[in-house]
């Protein structure tokens, strides 16, 4: 079985390693991780144009520090296996 990559990546959302939600945007995992928190808690949450210029390429990835605990937004690529 092969792994070909395919030229899309993918916004990975996860908390203490454990992925929460795979999106296909930045802007869903933020407002994901907006949902988690309580409501005065996420007005101190930093902002998406920050999310989005620290996670534009594949590899790259933005700790987020809250009061749940760090939530890390990454991109990764999505691979397709087949035979």
């Amino acid at each position: 079985m092969a792994k070909n990559p395919i030229s899309r990546t993918i916004t990975v959302l996860e908390i203490n390693n454990v992925t929460l939600g795979i999106y296909t945007n930045n802007l869903a995992a933020y407002n994901a991780v907006r949902s988690q928190l309580p409501v005065l808690n996420a007005q101190e949450l930093i902002s998406y144009s920050t999310v989005n210029r620290a996670v534009r390429e594949s590899g790259n990835s933005i700790s987020i520090p809250t009061i749940i605990g760090i939530f890390v937004i990454r991109k990764c690529p999505l691979y397709k296996s087949f035979t």
